[in-house]
């Protein structure tokens, strides 16, 4: 592993949630992390994922974005030549 992120979020009510993304060893992993930096570096704001929005209001509950996540895992898997590792 190259890198371990932490990412907070922060509910309308300010309790927060620590998601953590483990950078694997890769060329594509390496020059993402690099883009990820540079962009805090020069105080990019960083947009969430449409994954994320509604959380708290909509009926995007934690089955759907998982549901989601996974659509996305599968459509990576079978068109790319690349596999993500999931649990």
């Amino acid at each position: 592993m190259l890198d371990t992120i932490q990412m907070d979020l922060r509910s309308t009510n300010d309790q927060i949630l620590s998601v953590y993304i483990d950078v694997e060893d890769n060329s594509l992993s390496r020059k993402w992390l690099a883009a990820l930096n540079q962009l805090i570096q020069n105080q990019h704001h960083l947009e969430k994922n449409y994954c994320w929005l509604g959380w708290a209001t909509s009926d995007r509950d934690p089955k759907y974005i998982c549901t989601q996540i996974n659509r996305s895992i599968h459509a990576v898997n079978t068109r790319l030549l690349y596999t993500c590792q999931h649990n």
